[in-house]
């Protein structure tokens, strides 16, 4: 079975942006896929989303 890990965290130095990261791997992999999202409530932010993918060595 496919194994999802969440995380999500708010950062201290900005109340507007939240930030949510996912992990996913099959049980017999040796890395993982990390998806980050961030996106603002902000009218005014530069950026209103920024989303990233990378290939991770898995947490054991």
């Amino acid at each position: 079975m496919n194994k999802v890990r969440v995380q999500e965290t708010i950062p201290r130095n900005n109340e507007h942006a939240r930030t949510i990261a996912r992990f996913w791997s099959r049980p017999k992999d040796k890395e993982e896929l990390l998806f980050v999202l961030t996106t603002s409530s902000s009218d005014t932010a530069r950026a209103q989303a920024m989303a990233s993918m990378a290939l991770v060595d898995k947490v054991k």
